[in-house]
């Protein structure tokens, strides 16, 4: 899911949401798409809720930060990230 990818880079997170930004509510398991879907949702929810852009919310921030993220912290968190972009990558080099 692709929540769980911008946990890996919390330092775009931080600059999204700004000031009420709780990234310690984010911290634990380095390993991204091991975490519950559950738990990725919550978590956002929880570190973005006093901020200005608000609470996450998947359609009004989600284009935003997947615009924003850097996609090497995300591949090197997210494997199956990483194996999408690996498999995409040889089929651009095919054509």
């Amino acid at each position: 899911m692709m929540e769980s990818w911008f946990l890996a880079d919390i330092n775009t997170l931080r600059e999204y949401y700004g000031d009420g930004f709780q990234e310690n509510v984010l911290r634990g398991n380095p390993e991204v798409e091991k975490i519950l879907k559950a738990d990725v949702y919550l978590r956002l929810k929880k570190a973005t809720k006093a901020t200005k852009p608000g609470e996450y919310h998947k359609t009004k921030h989600a284009p935003a930060l997947l615009a924003a993220i850097d996609v090497s912290l995300v591949r090197a968190a997210a494997p199956n990230c990483d194996r999408m972009f690996r498999i995409i990558m040889s089929g651009l080099a095919e054509n």
